[in-house]
């Protein structure tokens, strides 16, 4: 008889399973769902209405549980209210809490010799340890008003200046210089120069420093024109100017600019200064003979500002910023932007999250109330 094939041969691979993409996908919306399902299942129960037999108690229902107490109202402390106590003295402080119905509060701070001016550099530590008998709701309150108090200091530090300038231009000195020969004034006025054209020109730009930022204001045409200084124009009147003159044209606009540069992010300060300059003239045959003007040019003096300029994505960019001052005062404006510069860099202030604080100002008309 004729061998059998052997069960290996007829043996047929037996298909594996194989799962899809659209298969991974459902499982993965599937167990979504559940989620979702299960998510919406403990909202329900939190949300849902007890049931009769159970208590829910809400006490915002009657007004005599809603009422602040007076360490409630140090919470609710205006910014007017927090920027005057910051000016303040000794007896501020006490007339400020006697006010706010904890007159304790301010009685402990001033035996403690604590004003206004250096409320703020209150810690942590000095409330629960070096304000006496202060219970945990006096503690908390404290905390709550010193959080407010530093944003003001904050805020204030940017915006009192400690220094503040405007753009120093070149300064032009003539000096006569007689000629050889005696001419009469007619002469001299009929060989002087023709006036120069009028123009119109940017304002200065104005620095300012404070405990925070360098604060540079400048100016720019809006057409886009680079000069920084232009001709005026005319318009002819009625269309012929020879005839009916010329009518002087409004001046172009400009628009200005604010850069605050945070103190924290300068880098070097450079200042360079520059001797007068005598400007080379050459005079001609008629200056010799009836005298000309020799002009002394003095430069004004820079102070280089580097700093690092922060983008999206971690971007990094260093730029370099030149202040035009007067010479007999740029090492003195330097060593200020320096001083300034050291010490937002120390940390000296203490690094606060003041983000949330200023929405936590209540209404100003809670002063008047």
């Amino acid at each position: 008889p004729a061998p059998r094939p052997s069960s290996t041969r007829l043996a047929r691979a037996r298909p594996r399973p194989r799962t899809s993409h659209h298969s991974t996908a459902m499982a993965a919306a599937s167990g979504q769902s559940l989620m979702t399902q299960q998510a919406n299942q403990v909202f329900k129960t939190l949300l849902q209405t007890p049931a009769s037999n159970g208590k829910q108690v809400i006490v915002t229902n009657n007004p005599a549980y809603t009422t602040p107490n007076p360490l409630d109202a140090l919470a609710e402390v205006t910014y007017e209210e927090a920027a005057a106590l910051l000016k303040s003295n000794q007896l501020g402080v006490q007339k400020f809490f006697e006010e706010k119905d904890c007159a304790d509060i301010g009685k402990i701070l001033v035996e403690q010799g604590v004003s206004g001016h250096s409320l703020h550099m209150l810690s942590i530590s000095n409330i629960e340890q070096d304000l006496g008998p202060l219970n945990l709701g006096q503690q908390l309150a404290m905390k709550h008003l010193l959080s407010k108090l530093r944003f003001v200091a904050k805020t204030q530090q940017r915006r009192d200046e400690i220094w503040s300038a405007d753009e120093y231009y070149e300064v032009v000195e003539s000096h006569p210089v007689e000629g050889c020969c005696l001419c009469p004034q007619w002469i001299k006025q009929l060989f002087a120069a023709p006036p120069q054209v009028q123009r119109v020109k940017l304002p200065a730009e104005k620095y300012g420093l404070t405990e925070a930022v360098l604060r540079i204001v400048r100016s720019g045409w809006v057409d886009g024109h680079s000069s920084q200084a232009r001709h005026k124009t005319y318009t002819p009147n009625f269309g012929c100017g020879s005839l009916c003159g010329y009518s002087e044209d409004p001046d172009p606009q400009y628009r200005v600019q604010t850069d605050n540069i945070d103190l924290s992010c300068v880098e070097d300060v450079d200042s360079f200064a520059y001797s007068a300059q005598q400007k080379a003239v050459r005079p001609s045959c008629t200056d010799v003979c009836c005298g000309y003007e020799a002009l002394t040019v003095m430069q004004p003096a820079e102070v280089v500002v580097t700093y690092v300029e922060r983008g999206g994505d971690e971007e990094v960019t260093r730029k370099t910023l030149n202040l035009k001052v007067d010479p007999s005062t740029v090492e003195d404006v330097a060593q200020k932007i320096i001083a300034a510069r050291d010490e937002a860099q120390s940390g000296d202030h203490g690094d606060f999250c003041f983000s949330g604080f200023a929405s936590g100002f209540a209404s100003p008309r809670s002063v008047h109330g």
